[in-house]
């Protein structure tokens, strides 16, 4: 993705937690890895609280069960998610960029 398009997102993101007080991001892959932020976001832009998820999650186990609730809120709301899960996106690795 190109530092342009980076920039965008990074500022679209931010401007919607920015709505609730929520702290900025600044590295996307690490805020979004234990489905807080994903969380936070999808309730801001879905107008939808997701009621009881982990908000401090420490473990991997927690990690995936925030994420795997934003993505099926994400598939309810009928975009195709082929070949991503939770599983791939805890550990900061690079295929959330």
């Amino acid at each position: 993705m190109g530092d342009y398009s980076r920039k965008n997102i990074y500022e679209m993101v931010n401007s919607k937690l920015a709505d609730r007080k929520i702290e900025p991001i600044t590295d996307l892959t690490q805020a979004m890895s234990d489905g807080v932020r994903l969380i936070q976001l999808l309730e801001i832009i879905g107008d939808y609280s997701f009621g009881r998820y982990n908000k401090n999650p420490k473990l991997r186990i927690q990690k995936v069960g925030n994420v795997n609730k934003a993505l099926e809120f994400i598939k309810r709301r009928g975009v195709s998610l082929t070949n991503i899960g939770a599983e791939g996106k805890i550990g900061y690795g690079s295929r959330v960029e």
